[in-house]
């Protein structure tokens, strides 16, 4: 299986892709960003990933083995794929972003500590956040006009809910 590297070396993320109708393959993404999450989260397109490195964002053709382009906001925190939408919902500390294959978006306000995205919809994203002080509230973030909504107040125990790259090792 080809192995890629993208950038320098170092910290690295490492990625397998295994795309419909091409070729198997691992990709190196260096470590360039001020978090300590990794994933990969794949578009609903069936083609493009975001590339999680310790907080960079690398956009990626799975079917091409190339990156489209590294994101411009390097403190990312975790990623859910929206399905059936041109993009994937990323999390930062403190806010939401619309990650497209050519740009992302910002799409909340500074809203929280903290974020779990847990389940996804073509409508909307909803999970659990981390907002000081008070603690761990449910949320929703409906794609059509950028609408959230904060949700009942769940618990103010810290790790009362296991958050990979928050209050848990990160991956």
């Amino acid at each position: 299986m080809p192995a890629l590297e993208f950038g320098a070396p170092g910290e690295s993320t490492w990625v397998e892709f295994r795309p419909d109708g091409a070729p198997a393959w691992v990709g190196r993404f260096p470590d360039a960003g001020e978090s300590g999450y990794r994933c990969a989260v794949a578009f609903a397109d069936g083609r493009t990933a975001l590339v999680l490195a310790r907080g960079r964002g690398y956009v990626v053709d799975a079917v091409a083995a190339a990156v489209v382009r590294p994101t411009a906001f390097d403190r990312f925190d975790d990623g859910i794929t929206a399905p059936g939408r041109p993009f994937v919902i990323a999390s930062g500390h403190t806010a939401l972003w619309a990650v497209g294959r050519d740009a992302e978006r910002r799409v909340t306000p500074d809203v929280a500590v903290g974020f779990a995205l847990e389940v996804s919809t073509p409508e909307c994203v909803a999970g659990k956040l981390w907002d000081e002080p008070g603690g761990w509230y449910g949320f929703r973030l409906h794609f059509d006009g950028w609408r959230f909504e904060r949700g009942p107040h769940l618990s103010s125990e810290w790790t009362a809910f296991a958050v990979p790259g928050i209050n848990a090792p990160a991956i």
